[in-house]
């Protein structure tokens, strides 16, 4: 055990999981306040729009939770016994859950758009389809936590969790890529002022989907 724990360094586990707890219930309140004025401002959208954003929220607000947990069970509960950090609670594995389930919907919701601005199928299917590999690798990630300590997953299926991440940000790069792409063949008009919102749609598209990783 005393081996392992010389993997890792507290500063960098626990105070980067405080630090992102900080941060994520900060971004979790951007959102619900971003969430409520959704509702208040355009009530008119589809039932199904609306259903996916009331799921989105859920499925943050499970993560916030969990994430929550997670840190008091590590640094309250067990506050002193180091060996807790390569054998999280439970929580820590359902945040994983709860985050492959935001970026699938997220990014199915954006690869969709893409879809209805270039009129093709193949992208959104590509991105649904790299999306899913992901969701798969982040659901095998946590079941393995189930089984083994964190410095052995670290260790022996580093492949696992290099590849997860990787389909995460290559989802990413497509989906952004295909809609600046798209937004970009609209620019060619004369109207001024369309091409400006065209401008603000590509900036928009980018700060939505790749930076907000």
């Amino acid at each position: 055990m005393s081996a392992n724990l010389s993997l890792f360094d507290l500063n960098g586990n626990l105070g980067a999981l405080e630090i992102g707890s900080v941060l994520g219930i900060f971004l979790f309140g951007i959102e619900t306040l971003q969430t409520f004025n959704y509702y208040r401002r355009f009530p008119k959208d589809s039932t199904l729009l609306k259903a996916a954003v009331a799921f989105v929220w859920v499925l943050e607000l499970g993560h916030t939770i969990s994430a929550l947990h997670a840190l008091y069970f590590q640094t309250i509960t067990f506050y002193g016994q180091p060996s807790h950090v390569l054998n999280p609670p439970l929580s820590e594995d359902i945040t994983i859950l709860f985050a492959g389930l935001i970026y699938t919907v997220v990014q199915t919701f954006f690869a969709n758009r893409v879809r209805v601005l270039s009129g093709q199928w193949y992208i959104m299917a590509l991105a649904c389809f790299l999306g899913l590999l992901r969701f798969v690798g982040h659901m095998w990630i946590a079941a393995l936590l189930l089984k083994y300590v964190r410095a052995t997953i670290i260790l022996e299926w580093r492949w696992l969790v290099t590849t997860s991440l990787s389909l995460d940000l290559s989802v990413d790069i497509l989906i952004t890529a295909s809609l600046c792409f798209c937004l970009w063949n609209m620019r060619s008009c004369e109207s001024k002022r369309t091409r400006s919102m065209v401008d603000t749609l590509i900036l928009w598209a980018i700060e939505s989907t790749i930076l907000t990783r």
